[in-house]
């Protein structure tokens, strides 16, 4: 059995103040959202780091909100992806491995069950695409555009993206294992989420409006080169990773921060070595 919410005098100093802001209510309102239930002894789950809006197609991914593919209910069933410019298709279950796509247009499409290990897509556009279930292992993006482009539970290990410029662009449950990004430009948003990214390497790539949440990023390599100023890092261990002291300005835990402290001091050339009189001072 439910119970009433408990009247606390701090409860109802709480709902007299919102009550008396007026046209501040509305601000009002977003922080009674936050400890009212605390107040009455009913507190929330915290918000998953991770939600989807279907009434306005986004996802967002801490702060990071990406618009979602919009493939459409009136899609055209195909069964390859031969055609230049065909719009607005579904494709499933395809095989073509060694698929060569120079100045393919793929837009409005949803692409499903797709085998096409080396796949080649070169001086391409893909805008409003979902991918789901592919197989794209060590295939190659080159001098391509990615705008609303989703890959769900997808296999790109050992693939290589290379002067590809995205903009509203997840991975999201997917192997990526092994691959080369050569300038990896955002233009928007871009999401690596609860992926696999172990030895993947970004060189010279600008990753401004980047983040990357629960991956796993054992031996993952940010050169010097790259552009990381606010790539968000939250959320992963980030103990091996290489490269740490290239990452300038990008976003990150005090949790993860102490986990980087140790590689930052070797990198500096600081000795750590315990003084006996200094723990004996301290106590």
């Amino acid at each position: 059995m439910r119970h009433p919410p408990r009247r606390t005098p701090l409860l109802e100093a709480v709902r007299q103040f919102v009550a008396a802001k007026g046209d501040q209510g509305d601000k009002v309102e977003l922080v009674w959202r936050r400890v009212g239930p605390w107040l009455t002894g009913e507190p929330n789950a915290p918000a998953s780091a991770v939600r989807i809006d279907a009434a306005t197609g986004q996802l967002t991914v801490r702060e990071h909100v990406i618009d979602l593919p919009e493939p459409g209910a009136d899609l055209i069933s195909v069964a390859n992806l031969s055609a230049r410019a065909l719009r607005s298709f579904t494709l499933t279950d395809h095989e073509c491995p060694g698929l060569e796509t120079e100045g393919l247009d793929l837009i409005r499409r949803k692409i499903t069950g797709l085998t096409a290990p080396e796949a080649r897509f070169e001086n391409a556009r893909i805008e409003d695409v979902a991918f789901t279930g592919c197989d794209l292992t060590r295939s190659v993006f080159i001098d391509t555009e990615l705008t609303r482009v989703r890959f769900t539970d997808c296999t790109l290990s050992l693939a290589s993206f290379e002067l590809v410029h995205a903009a509203h662009v997840i991975f999201e449950n997917c192997r990526i294992g092994g691959t080369q990004f050569d300038v990896l430009i955002t233009n928007g948003p871009l999401a690596f989420v609860l992926s696999d990214l172990r030895e993947a390497a970004f060189t010279a790539c600008k990753l401004g409006h980047a983040v990357i949440h629960e991956c796993d990023l054992q031996l993952t390599e940010f050169d010097a080169q790259g552009d990381y100023d606010a790539l968000d890092l939250r959320g992963n261990d980030v103990a091996a990773l290489l490269g740490i002291t290239n990452l300038h300005r990008a976003t990150v835990s005090l949790t993860q921060a102490r986990a980087m402290a140790a590689t930052l001091i070797s990198h500096v050339g600081l000795h750590n070595h315990d003084d006996p009189a200094e723990d004996t001072a301290s106590k």
